[in-house]
């Protein structure tokens, strides 16, 4: 089965950040990564999590294709 890996960024991943209070506003709520987890297992494929691009660095993840909305 094919794994289709999620690339996001949430506030609660970037501790210590300061700037304007809309510096996160492009990120996205836990609610949207698993409605797109939910499409995904619908869809007959594996959702990976990978996070924003310092995570996916670290992981070099196994996935076959990647859905991207990080923004960070």
């Amino acid at each position: 089965m094919k794994k289709i890996g999620i690339a996001y960024d949430r506030p609660e991943d970037y501790p210590g950040i300061e700037g304007p209070e809309d510096r996160f506003a492009e990120f996205e709520p836990e609610s949207t990564i698993i409605a797109m987890e939910e499409a995904i297992t619908e869809s007959g494929f594996i959702p990976i999590r990978l996070g924003g691009p310092h995570a996916i660095l670290k992981q070099k993840p196994d996935v076959d294709i990647v859905w991207n909305i990080a923004e960070g």
